[in-house]
């Protein structure tokens, strides 16, 4: 609840709680907000990208917090699904893992509403095919999830922050050099060796940015 209503009204945001506190629930939360508040609510289509051991778990939520339809990839039948996606007057949900981004182009020809990236973090690299195939779907609201957004290397945040945010955050290496200490070795190489501005960094995510912790929630978890 506190994370929807803070995050709701932002077109991306990243939900970095730890693990077991619920990522997808609040993300099928957003979604739902959002769909209430859409201006034209037909032909709405969430694009969910998730690991492939994963997918069943996300159809099983969606059965119990929504009534809209959900289709959910085949990896030996990907042609049906792209059928689904392509079909304009399909609504609700499409459920694939995070290798078709790369394998699917045809995802690029639909006006998404919503993308969902759970484990976002494995869009950090920001050369692979896999990352840059991800971020030429166009949408209006994209959520990431991941307990562990940078594992404590804040230049593998950069490409999250991109695909997220896109027009400000522009230069991998304007963030690179504001945010990280540098070094250089012999041979010429750029070496991260550690971390500048954390607090700045902390606050210009704030408005779309939530991370809490097993123990600081504790009271408020069910059995």
């Amino acid at each position: 609840r506190t994370a929807v209503l803070k995050l709701s009204q932002q077109k991306a945001r990243l939900v970095g709680d730890e693990m077991g506190l619920g990522k997808t629930l609040t993300a099928i939360e957003l979604d739902k907000q959002n769909r209430q508040e859409a201006v034209i609510k037909q032909g709405l289509k969430t694009l969910i990208v998730a690991p492939l051991s994963v997918l069943s778990s996300w159809e099983e939520h969606l059965a119990t917090q929504t009534d809209l339809k959900v289709w959910v990839i085949d990896p030996k039948n990907r042609q049906a699904f792209i059928e689904q996606v392509l079909n304009y007057n399909n609504t609700g949900y499409f459920i694939c893992h995070w290798d078709v981004p790369r394998l699917m182009p045809e995802l690029q020809k639909v006006a998404w509403f919503h993308i969902i990236a759970d484990e976002v973090h494995r869009a950090k690299n920001r050369k692979s095919l896999q990352t840059r195939s991800l971020k030429k779907i166009r949408t209006v609201y994209k959520t990431g999830l991941s307990g562990t957004p940078a594992a404590n290397k804040p230049q593998d945040l950069w490409s999250i922050l991109h695909w997220l945010w896109p027009s400000y955050y522009t230069s991998y290496w304007r963030f690179v050099n504001h945010y990280t200490i540098t070094d250089y070795d012999p041979r010429g190489y750029h070496k991260i060796v550690g971390v500048k501005n954390e607090a700045s960094l902390h606050e210009e995510m704030s408005p779309w940015y939530i991370r809490r912790l097993k123990e600081e929630v504790l009271p408020d978890l069910p059995p």
